[in-house]
């Protein structure tokens, strides 16, 4: 009978059954953690026996019985402790850190040839207290150890980096996994990698697809973190300034040297947006512009892109998708700061033509409204860009007249600012004037509306006088007050 138990152990264990109970420890449901438990002790059982120490072709047994063996003592050790304590329930749950790193690890324990092998083994076979028990049952396991891998060959070093990372990535689940990355200084470590990524040897390729992996680890903390998370990783550890910094500083080829890591990084400045619009923005006066200073970072990854490199259209579509997230995030919350349309980081009017271009339909009006939230930058604009900008502020304005009345504001408001900071005289026309006059009609419907396109209308005409029937309808159009 134990010789039929120790085969049906050995093949639930070749089939990585252990791995998946060992995950399922995390488990809400205390009947799952229940029963992965008392499948897990069959096979500790199965696997300390006589029968399997005998058995010559169960050649993974030491490991599996070494690992099984370390997790059993760890869970009786915080039994007792919760009796102590005053808390007895089942069996604890772990944090899905700690059961993503434990079914991860009994699955590359007992293969020789995969490359977590000998730094796993080591692991666990260091750890001489309590009998070996498990000690990481409330920390994150290993990070520091594989993150910061001390191998000779930086081929097997960056796949320790990858293998740790990667555990982040898939095990973070809530805010209490936070507490555990936070601890052992995991984000700062992170964003320390950066540099020294940059700064090795490793193909380019190999760059590429390390950086997106940690920027999509961040990702998943601002995603699945609470508004506590967000306001650490913003205000103490300076995320947003640290974004700008390492897209300004750099080419574009030594910062994100594929597409992949650019879309990346635009989804992570839209996630960043889009979770700051849904919760509490951090208790900081600076989060606003922080957030608005990555708008040039951002669509210069879309401008310096070549069409022809793949995933091209992705990134495009990335970067308007994380464009409209912060405009969300700014319309929320921009009352509760001391928000100002123009900033030294702000965003320029010739980069934002240089991204329209390569937009049209409504991906390029979705773009025109979501910049114009963004400040400007103070920068004077040469006379043709900004003819260019009110032409196409102005042409976006006619097309989002079924869309909704708030992106007209937005964009006749940007019509006021540039008028009113960099001035119009001699760059208006009798077609500009027409397509003011054309999307009057949309804005009779209150005051507060008629008075913002009374602002600009009379802003404009004050600057050029031109004879034409559209100056004199417009100038006839001024001293008409309809009454409200």
């Amino acid at each position: 009978q134990l010789s039929r138990l120790v085969r049906m152990v050995q093949k639930l264990c070749d089939v990585g059954v252990h791995s998946l109970c060992l995950a399922a420890l995390a488990s809400a449901c205390d009947k799952v953690r229940q029963i992965s438990s008392a499948i897990l002790s069959v096979l500790l059982l199965g696997c300390n026996s006589e029968e399997a120490r005998s058995l010559s072709s169960w050649r993974s047994r030491p490991q599996v019985s070494m690992l099984l063996n370390s997790v059993q003592r760890a869970f009786v050790i915080k039994k007792a402790t919760n009796k102590l304590n005053g808390v007895n329930f089942g069996v604890p749950a772990l944090s899905s850190l700690v059961s993503t790193f434990l079914a991860r690890a009994s699955y590359s324990v007992c293969k020789p040839e995969d490359a977590l092998f000998v730094p796993l083994n080591r692991f666990f076979l260091k750890n001489d207290k309590d009998h070996g028990a498990f000690q990481d049952m409330n920390r994150l396991p290993g990070f520091i150890s594989l993150f910061c891998s001390i191998a000779d060959d930086p081929t097997q070093s960056r796949q320790e980096r990858m293998w740790a990372l990667q555990l982040v990535r898939d095990g973070f689940r809530d805010a209490s996994c936070y507490r555990l990355i936070a601890e052992c200084h995991a984000p700062e470590l992170i964003l320390t990698n950066f540099e020294n990524l940059r700064l090795s040897q490793l193909p380019d390729a190999m760059k590429d697809s390390e950086y997106a992996l940690m920027m999509t680890v961040f990702k998943k903390m601002f995603l699945l973190g609470s508004s506590r998370v967000m306001s650490h990783l913003v205000s103490r550890i300076g995320v947003l300034s640290w974004i700008r910094s390492w897209c300004t500083t750099w080419t574009l080829q030594e910062s994100f040297p594929r597409v992949s890591s650019r879309i990346a990084m635009c989804e992570l400045v839209g996630c960043i947006a889009e979770q700051s619009s849904i919760n509490a923005p951090p208790r900081t006066d600076s989060f606003l512009y922080e957030l608005c200073a990555l708008a040039e970072p951002l669509i210069l990854l879309g401008v310096w892109t070549k069409k022809t490199d793949e995933g091209f259209a992705n990134l495009i579509e990335t970067i308007c998708n994380a464009m409209g997230s912060i405009k969300k995030s700014v319309l929320k919350h921009k009352e509760a700061y001391l928000f100002s349309d123009m900033q030294p980081l702000g965003l320029s009017i010739k980069r934002s033509l240089d991204f329209w271009k390569l937009l049209d339909g409504d991906a390029l009006d979705s773009a025109v409204v979501a910049l114009s939230t963004v400040p400007l930058c103070s920068d004077q604009p040469t006379e043709e860009e900004t003819e260019s900008l009110i032409s196409m502020l102005l042409s976006s304005c006619l097309r989002c007249a079924d869309a909704g009345t708030d992106d007209q504001v937005l964009l006749m408001n940007r019509v006021l600012l540039v008028q009113k900071q960099f001035g119009t005289q001699s760059l208006v026309n009798a077609h500009t004037i027409r397509n003011l006059l054309t999307v009057r009609p949309t804005f009779v419907t209150s005051k507060q509306r008629l008075d913002l396109f009374n602002a600009c209308l009379r802003g404009i005409l004050s600057e050029n006088e031109l004879s034409c029937k559209e100056y004199e309808i417009a100038l006839a159009l001024l001293e008409t007050a309809p009454e409200f």
